[in-house]
């Protein structure tokens, strides 16, 4: 901390003051009371020159420059004629002596410990000695046990032997983390969400053993945990409060890098991919031929892969699902993005995925807990952004009842575009308005003509095939197509026709507005 005039002024808030500063502040970094004017003969530019006695007159050696602390009981009184001139002075109006001197020796002793509290917590982060080594470090600072909690609430560093802890600290400590009783603490407290949007250590008691706690969130803008202080040992003071607030910016980083190194191996395409993830490259026409380079390496057939892990019930190994996919697809390319994996399967450019590619990811989801979406294949690497959209789309559209698997968006486009139709119009406006008259009977003779006409125009008006999809005879089928012409006048030889009626139906499907007749799935 840069200790000046002002800084040494707020130490003593009730008393009237006066402060002559110079343009450029200097740091003091100790003091010294001033008994005779030898004392300031040669006076040194950093120390902080206390005189108590009003009435002795000091006069100072031209040019030096030094800062006073002047205990008077008026604010008037003079150092001497040119104090002005070469000084930085503090008038304070008190002739306490004791206390100035008392306050003083407590706010350098906090600013010399959190200074040398800082530069442990640096050298420990320069060089990479992890979490626990900071926790071993400043313990000695604040004498009490200490725990720092990921945001599962596992505990991944704490004074492990830091004396007795009553039942809670030794709970913690059995359980790796959080006890069952914490979480109901926790919930009774109400407290949590108030230390994840405080950046300064929160002062509170125990609501169960009623001791101070210092509790921080170790980053506010993301949740990646806290630290915990329990004062046991000794009371809990304002300076643990500015030792607790480094040490958990100290962690923050620590824990960023450790992320940082975990999420991205060194590949060159790493941060390249993830630029054009957060579409902070844009090519135009002027732009190509400049990166032709990029389509050089990047070429080829693509199939964008994204995995949620956020949605899996277990923890995945990010790292161990990187490499199976790396091993299993050659020329694979892969990153932690937004807190999943994106997985980039290039091909050549005449190359398709097989069935038992698409098997063999399938499996790998399944036994994994994984849930992945995987876009449509594309060519230009500039459209990256496009297709793992596509991929999350998939998830969001396919994962009906949680189970991890492949998800593909080709199976799932229709729904999209429903989606998308549905936000502003109802998907009645767009059905056709034969398939309506078959819907309306429907729903009135519970039957499922809709259906069977859907089928049949799927099936590309082949009698044989439709009734071997819908599992009933072929004379069935013939019979209730001539029901079906005579509700309806229909062209079966426009294709437009033909197209809208299947749109229609696939809309109607998946908003759920199908009479119960003619739900696929209950037929």
């Amino acid at each position: 901390m840069f200790i000046t005039l002002k800084e040494i002024q707020k130490l003593f808030p009730e008393y009237p003051y006066k402060i002559i500063d110079q343009k450029y502040p200097i740091c003091m970094d100790k003091y010294r009371i001033s008994e005779k004017p030898e004392d300031l003969a040669s006076p040194d530019p950093h120390c902080l020159y206390i005189i108590a006695d009003s009435a002795q007159p000091f006069h100072f050696a031209r040019p030096a420059d030094c800062s006073i602390l002047f205990l008077t009981d008026d604010l008037t009184h003079s150092v001497s004629s040119h104090d002005a001139d070469f000084h930085s002075i503090l008038k304070l109006q008190t002739t306490d002596l004791t206390l100035v001197r008392t306050r003083l020796y407590d706010f350098y002793d906090r600013q010399y410990s959190i200074g040398l509290v800082a530069e442990s917590l640096l050298d420990i982060l320069f060089f990479e000695s992890g979490i626990q080594a900071m926790i071993d470090q400043v313990y000695p600072a604040f004498g009490n046990p200490i725990y720092v909690f990921d945001n599962a609430f596992n505990l991944i560093a704490s004074t492990w032997d830091a004396g007795n802890d009553k039942e809670q600290g030794k709970g913690i400590i059995e359980n790796q983390g959080f006890t069952e009783k914490e979480f109901e603490v926790l919930n009774l407290s109400h407290i949590h969400k108030k230390i994840l949007s405080s950046n300064y250590p929160i002062h509170s008691k125990h609501p169960v053993y009623g001791y101070d706690q210092l509790i921080c969130a170790i980053d506010t803008h993301k949740d990646m945990g806290h630290i915990v202080v329990n004062g046991v040992n000794r009371d809990l003071t304002e300076m643990d409060q500015q030792v607790l607030y480094l040490l958990k910016n100290a962690i923050g980083q620590q824990m960023k890098k450790d992320e940082f190194i975990r999420n991205n191996r060194g590949f060159h395409y790493e941060n390249f991919l993830r630029d054009l993830l957060d579409k902070k490259i844009a090519i135009g026409k002027a732009q190509a031929q400049r990166m032709n380079y990029v389509t050089q390496s990047f070429s080829g057939n693509f199939y964008c892969i994204v995995i949620e892990a956020a949605r899996s019930s277990n923890t995945l190994n990010t790292m161990h699902i990187r490499y199976l996919f790396e091993a299993a697809f050659p020329d694979t390319m892969t990153l932690m993005y937004n807190g999943g994996i994106v997985i980039l399967l290039r091909l050549n450019e005449q190359q398709l995925l097989q069935q038992k590619d698409y098997d063999k990811i399938t499996e790998l989801c399944k036994e994994y807990g994984m849930f992945a979406g995987m876009g449509n294949n594309f060519h230009n690497i500039f459209d990256l952004a496009e297709y793992y959209q596509q991929g999350l789309r998939a998830i969001e559209l396919g994962c009906k009842d949680n189970s991890p698997s492949l998800y593909i968006y080709r199976n799932y486009y229709l729904a999209h575009i429903v989606n998308i139709f549905a936000q502003k119009e109802s998907v009645r406006t767009f059905c056709h308005p034969q398939l309506q008259t078959l819907l309306d009977y429907d729903r009135k003779n519970h039957t499922n003509l809709s259906y069977i006409l859907y089928m049949y125009l799927v099936c590309e008006r082949n009698t044989a095939v439709t009734a071997q999809a819908m599992y009933i005879h072929r004379n069935t089928l013939v019979y209730r197509l001539k029901k079906i012409n005579s509700l309806i006048d229909f062209d079966y030889d426009n294709y437009q026709e033909r197209q809208h009626i299947i749109l229609s139906f696939e809309f109607l499907k998946n908003e759920g507005k199908l009479p119960p007749s003619d739900n696929p799935v209950q037929n």
